[in-house]
């Protein structure tokens, strides 16, 4: 006996979501990962659809368990799809009847033939895709489809359970006020360090100097956080910067250059704000440059997705001058 599935293979990282390279599947009791057998993957991304055929031939017969799952390219194995079946070696001597009807209802029974019909084609078998309005209050229900033969025999139900939920788009409140603070956070409204922002503005995408003058030398962590008119205080922005010597406000500025994400997988964006980049190397942590990207605005995103995963120095040449974070690319 053989048997033909076809599954939706799915994997999710800790972190972040990584392409899906591989699939294996065993029976019954796992080999551990890496010894199941090898599920061919066409072409490996975040969701795959695969059907593959499995020899049932040597199973007992009875009931038994299918396994499935999936590793991404962070060589992260996913938990595991699994499918109950049974083998029976059995002689039908019944012939075989079409289906010629099918139906659908939500949450309680109406009785055979007092569904919501479906229109098929009669045949054998039947795989329809079909859009199914539903009226329903918010919670949780459940959809029951069930199907007719030429004979007037009705098959079990399939069920499926479903939320139902209405979500409201909040309201967008307008921001009145940004704060910053260096290193410990004071509270809100206590850092004294105001930036200034025209009312009712919903973003603020500016330049703007930071004085960073009685701040050690070594790293520090410049916080910047906003307030919306209904007195509500957001996340706070965190960069990180070391002080070497007195910062100008050439300096300053180049301390608002935001990279992300960090550590990347893909690809990371540099968003230098208002300066204007020039050029962008990538260097290793020899001093060798990988490779010189070249671009014209101030908001750039680079693809990262061939090189080596390690550390890296990401350097930026901006009208304002250079600067040199280090990055990580997995």
């Amino acid at each position: 006996m053989r048997k033909l599935f076809t599954l939706l293979l799915y994997c999710i990282p800790l972190f972040g979501i990584a392409q899906i390279e591989r699939a294996e599947y065993f029976i019954d009791t796992d080999p551990g990962t890496d010894n199941g057998t090898p599920i061919t993957i066409n072409t490996p991304g975040n969701t795959i659809f695969e059907s593959f055929t499995i020899n049932t031939s040597s199973l007992n017969k009875g009931i038994h368990t299918l396994y499935v799952r999936t590793k991404d390219a962070n060589d992260i194995w996913s938990l595991y799809f699994k499918q109950t079946f049974l083998i029976h070696d059995f002689t039908d001597t019944t012939t075989p009847s079409q289906i010629i009807a099918a139906e659908y209802f939500f949450d309680t029974d109406p009785g055979t033939n007092n569904g919501t019909a479906i229109a098929i084609t009669p045949s054998f078998s039947v795989s329809e895709s079909l859009a199914i309005p539903a009226a329903l209050s918010d919670g949780i229900h459940t959809l029951y489809i069930r199907t007719k033969d030429e004979d007037d025999r009705w098959s079990l139900f399939f069920k499926q359970t479903f939320l139902v939920h209405s979500f409201a788009a909040p309201a967008q409140t307008a921001i009145n006020q940004y704060e910053y603070f260096f290193d410990t956070d004071p509270g809100t409204g206590a850092s004294g360090n105001v930036i200034d922002v025209n009312p009712s503005t919903f973003t603020l995408n500016e330049a703007i100097a930071i004085p960073s003058g009685g701040l050690t030398e070594g790293t520090h962590y410049l916080y910047v956080r906003a307030r919306d008119e209904n007195g509500v205080w957001s996340l706070y922005e965190a960069i990180e910067f070391t002080i070497t010597e007195a910062l100008s406000i050439q300096d300053n500025l180049l301390l608002l250059t935001r990279i992300f994400p960090v550590p990347a997988n893909d690809n990371i964006t540099v968003d230098t704000k208002t300066n204007f980049t020039e050029r962008i190397k990538l260097i290793d942590l020899n001093g060798k440059v990988i490779k010189t990207f070249e671009v014209d605005t101030n908001l750039n995103k680079i693809d990262v997705s061939n090189f080596a995963k390690g550390t890296y120095i990401l350097q930026i040449k901006t009208d304002k001058g250079l600067l040199n974070k280090k990055i990580i690319i997995n």
